[in-house]
């Protein structure tokens, strides 16, 4: 937006001056960008401008105003000696030197650019030379095979020819009957008679196992006779076939004995938008959820509107009576264990957090370090 306002453009620029000397250069940056919206005429601006943006090594925005000044003056020679640095500093060294050599043809006399123009011819010399080392390596030795990788075309043949030998069946087994070899003369099949010693070995063993054991004749007898068997494995240690293990045991109520609440999260929320008056919520509320079911009501699927739903109905009921009152800081004690209680917290507004403040305050609720205390 161009203002044009020389007045203050050259106020701006005295501001700018001041900041650069200090060394405030993003300070002089902006009082020079407001004398350019003032006078977009002068050139001046736009080359302290450049000074400053080459002190913070902003060589692409120097460059740019150093442009702008050639446009405005031609012979300004200090902006193609900065627009000449800011070319260096990008790496654009064939524009730099043509910079540098113009400023060499209008004064010869001008020693700052000679350092600056051999500089830059030290630097690009040193990039060819490093150029043509690599060009070395890469370029073999006359003589030497060349090991530059090239890309070489690939043919794609779809009709393959097929030998007629790999359609032949083959076979490991003879397909004619008279290549098979002749069958291997069986053994006799007379049964063999059982050695005798064997045999009585084995009717003994059958007529102990049928008869019924014997009775110890003494204790010593009866212990010596279970001390051989062995013992099993099953039942042993601390884990028993029967579930009665020796070491763990359970205290306190099992886990399928605690209350449950006897409507789902979304029937409760149903009926609790379908009742308009407080009591009935309240009634609905100590009839189906007791206070230790509330977090395994909700889990993680509480929502800030029924919170709120819940929280208009404590305030609406909590003035009845004293027993009402403790019923509700019940609640409100099993409240902090639902899931993502604080999150939802952060989504209400500020009336409904007044709200959720003045009952907790009224139940007794916001103790110090307690969590309703930090809503």
């Amino acid at each position: 937006m161009d203002m044009n306002n020389p007045k203050k453009a050259l106020q701006a620029k005295e501001k700018g001056n001041e900041a650069f000397k200090a060394g405030d250069y993003y300070a002089a940056i902006g009082h020079y960008t407001t004398a350019i919206l003032n006078n977009r005429k002068d050139a001046t601006f736009p080359l302290n401008r450049a000074a400053a943006y080459l002190k913070l090594g902003k060589n692409q925005d120097a460059e740019r105003d150093c442009t702008t000044v050639l446009e405005l003056s031609k012979s300004n020679l200090k902006a193609l000696f900065r627009r000449g640095q800011a070319r260096v500093g990008i790496e654009k060294y064939d524009a730099a030197k043509e910079d540098f050599e113009a400023i060499i043809k209008a004064d010869p006399a001008n020693d700052a650019t000679k350092l600056e123009l051999q500089k830059l011819r030290e630097v690009m010399e040193k990039l060819d030379a490093s150029k043509s080392a690599r060009a070395q390596i890469l370029t073999p030795a006359p003589g030497e095979p060349n090991t530059v990788r090239r890309r070489v075309p690939i043919a794609i043949v779809d009709d393959i020819p097929v030998s007629e030998d790999l359609l032949k069946p083959v076979s490991t087994r003879p397909l004619n009957p008279s290549d098979l070899p002749s069958p291997t003369p069986l053994q006799s099949s007379t049964p063999r008679t059982p050695e005798p010693r064997k045999l009585e070995a084995k009717k003994a063993e059958v007529a102990t196992a049928s008869q019924p054991p014997r009775k110890p004749a003494s204790f010593k007898e009866a212990k010596q006779a279970r001390d051989s068997i062995k013992p099993s494995r099953m039942g042993g240690g601390i884990f028993r076939p029967t579930g009665k293990h020796t070491v763990f045991t359970h205290v306190g109520p099992s886990v399928d004995d605690s209350p449950k609440p006897t409507m789902s999260l979304f029937d409760f929320s149903r009926a609790m938008h379908s009742l308009s008056t407080a009591s009935d919520k309240w009634q609905l509320l100590l009839d189906n959820i007791p206070p230790s079911t509330l977090p395994q009501l909700f889990k993680t699927s509480l929502e800030p509107p029924l919170l709120v739903s819940m929280f208009e109905m404590f305030q609406s009921i909590e003035a009845q009576s004293s027993e009402v009152t403790e019923q509700i800081r019940q609640y409100l004690d099993v409240f902090v264990q639902v899931p993502r209680l604080s999150t939802i917290i952060l989504f209400l507004t500020k009336a409904e957090k007044e709200l959720i403040r003045g009952v907790c305050e009224k139940c007794g609720a916001r103790e110090a370090g307690s969590f309703w205390a930090s809503v």
